[in-house]
């Protein structure tokens, strides 16, 4: 059998590096700085991330909530940086905060143990949050990048294992000045073994330099797709193969293909390349890359008529390309060598588009409750929503009350009706979130709309299901209390009783499209 050279120059390399890496294991440290200048040493033997019984029992508490104070479960790097250990923290509802960023902020400020060490370096803050479906984007001020990567990839896993478990975020994603700063196998999932992780970077680049160019390898990487009605972009993570991390023509690839899932995503991009040409990326001397796209002629001269979908299409390339390429924070879209004219896009005329111009553009995914028109139950629908307003009570709490027909349902959705007439007389209302309870304070003319409207028991008791089902998706609320006016409300119509704080009702929902429950 011939075995070609450079495969055995290549493999001997390899072998000589894991083997040099496994006789310094027992010795093997990575180094830190504490906040107070001291050297940490990250030992091998110890699991990074504790999951003893101690810190079972300490989460498990965390769920007792503390005179109007939610508890969260923090982690922090314990004393010598092995492992990530549990503090339980009690912090107020912050006016318009979500549970994800007061624990952010709890983080930034660092555990109140003396035994456990800060998340973050000094003067680290965020700027913007961006929850997208399961992953959170989280952008930083540019004090993280002095960092160094082994403290990056523990702030992101103390971050990651955080965020898990208010409910809703699965991955995590760290941006500071527009850039992706990934280190390891970013975004990173929480629980993920942290030493093996860390392990893992190390002997990357150790590898990396025996890589032969035409080597090929695979990462998961973070694609943006539009939202089925072209509204919105929402990200979706695939696995690609690269012979190059800068080879942005890999990503552009798996975008064009569309999307794995058709739940909610459309295909976003509508063009091609141009013919023969391949992206190009370009890093100055900080480190700071561009990406160029070359466009095909048909579709650059189609700028005139420059409407959402186009923006949506760049801004799907924008986001996949800066959230997949290490230290890329802007793309320049070109055409026969010249850049092609965006001016509604592009603020400041250099031709750049960055991830700060779509902002905007982000789309999350809402869940409201309705009744079938047969009052059997509620059927569980989904629109996506811009994520800067994903987070906010009011707004979810008035789209449902819009009802069925003034929200765009499909055909497929349109056995769903809303009992009070509430879209042409939208009644007033205030919330408050007080412990796990969402108190929600309608004036008069919403009960007097319920009075005149609800004409059979069921009627009201899928109508205040509805509100409570819809209103408890949001993480942190488990019960839902009606007020009338700041008063005490004891019930809509007199079928159902509203004195306590109503829990969520699963036994009301039908399983999708069987009308079943």
């Amino acid at each position: 059998m011939r075995v070609n050279k450079s495969t055995i120059r290549r493999t001997g390399l390899i072998l000589a590096v894991l083997m040099c890496f496994m006789s310094l294991s027992g010795c093997y440290s990575v180094m830190g700085t504490s906040n107070s200048g001291s050297t940490i040493v990250q030992q091998e033997s110890a699991p990074y991330v504790d999951t003893g019984e101690a810190d079972s029992a300490v989460a498990e508490d965390a769920i007792q909530e503390d005179d109007g104070e939610r508890a969260y479960v923090l982690y922090f790097p314990n004393e010598d940086y092995t492992r990530l250990t549990v503090e339980v923290a009690y912090k107020a509802a912050a006016e318009g905060k979500s549970r994800e960023e007061t624990a952010i902020d709890l983080l930034l400020a660092g555990p109140s143990s003396d035994d456990l060490r800060p998340v973050f370096g000094e003067g680290v803050k965020v700027t913007r949050y961006e929850q997208s479906l399961d992953l959170m984007n989280i952008y930083f001020t540019p004090e993280l990048l002095n960092m160094s990567d082994e403290d990056i990839l523990r702030a992101q896993a103390a971050v990651a294992n955080t965020l898990t478990e208010l409910g809703e975020i699965k991955r995590v994603a760290f941006f500071c000045d527009g850039r992706l700063i990934r280190v390891g196998n970013q975004p990173l999932m929480p629980g993920q073994a942290i030493q093996e992780e860390l392990d893992a970077y190390i002997m990357s680049k150790l590898i990396d330099q025996f890589m032969l160019p035409e080597e090929i390898t695979q990462r998961e990487v973070v694609l943006y797709f539009t939202d089925a009605n072209k509204r919105y972009m929402l990200p979706e993570t695939r696995t690609v193969r690269f012979t190059s991390d800068d080879n942005a023509d890999y990503i552009l690839d798996a975008l064009f293909r569309g999307p794995s899932s058709t739940e909610y995503l459309s295909a976003s991009v509508s063009f091609k390349l141009e013919e023969g040409q391949k992206t190009a990326v370009s890093r100055d001397g900080r480190g700071y890359a561009t990406v160029e796209v070359p466009l095909s002629q048909d579709y650059a001269t189609d700028f005139a008529e420059f409407d959402k979908q186009r923006t949506l299409e760049l801004g799907a390339i924008v986001y996949s390309l800066t959230g997949s390429i290490d230290q890329v924070r802007d793309v320049k879209f070109i055409c026969n060598g010249e850049r092609v004219l965006m001016d509604e896009l592009d603020v400041n005329g250099d031709g750049r588009l960055s991830r700060l111009d779509f902002l905007d553009y982000v789309g999350n995914r809402l869940v409201l409750y309705y009744p079938d028109k047969q009052m059997t139950g509620l059927q569980k629908i989904q629109r996506i929503i811009s994520c800067n307003s994903y987070h906010d009570i009011d707004m979810r709490l008035q789209e449902l009350l819009k009802g069925p027909s003034k929200i765009g349902i499909s055909s497929s959705e349109g056995n769903l009706t809303w009992p009070v007439d509430t879209a042409t007389q939208m009644p007033g209302f205030t919330t408050k979130v007080e412990e796990d309870i969402l108190y929600i304070d309608f004036d008069s003319s919403f009960y007097n709309l319920c009075v005149n409207s609800l004409t059979q028991q069921q009627e009201e008791y899928l109508t205040v299901y509805a509100i409570v089902n819809t209103m408890t998706e949001v993480t942190g609320i488990r019960r839902v209390a009606f007020l009338r006016d700041g008063q005490p409300v004891e019930t809509l119509k007199g079928n159902i009783r509203l004195s306590e704080p109503l829990m969520r009702n699963p036994g009301v929902i039908l399983n999708s499209g069987t009308g079943e429950r």
